[in-house]
C-alpha cells in the first residue's frame, strides 16, 4: 500500500493524468474529496498521445481555461485509406487545439 497522508482512504482514484483524468481529479478535489492520480508515465504528458484537439462543447461544458487554447479550428479534413479527402467547413468554430 503507498502512504497517502493520515488515512489510507480514499474518495476517488483516477487513472491517467491526461486532460481528461487531471480535470476531474481537480474538479473533485475542488469539491472536497480525496483524490489520487496514478499515470503510468514518468512525466505527464510524455510522450504525446493526445492530438490537443478538443470539441466546442466539451470547452464550453468544461469551462477549458482560456490560456490552454492555441487556436481555433472552423474546419478539418477526413482521409481515407487512398489518400483521398474530404474537407468540411463551417462559419462557427467547432474545435480548439490546446497546449497539453
Amino acid at each position: 500500500m503507498i502512504p497517502i497522508g493520515d488515512s489510507d482512504l480514499l474518495d476517488a482514484i483516477v487513472a491517467g493524468a491526461g486532460p481528461v483524468g487531471s480535470r476531474i481529479a481537480c474538479g473533485l478535489a475542488k469539491l472536497g474529496y480525496s483524490v489520487l492520480v496514478i499515470e503510468e508515465h514518468q512525466q505527464i504528458g510524455e510522450p504525446v498521445q493526445c492530438s490537443g484537439i478538443i470539441g466546442r462543447e466539451c470547452v464550453e461544458r468544461y469551462q477549458i481555461p482560456k490560456e490552454v487554447i492555441l487556436t481555433e479550428s472552423q474546419s478539418a479534413k477526413f482521409f481515407s485509406p487512398s489518400g483521398k479527402y474530404i474537407r468540411l467547413a463551417t462559419e462557427e468554430v467547432q474545435a480548439y487545439i490546446v497546449d497539453r
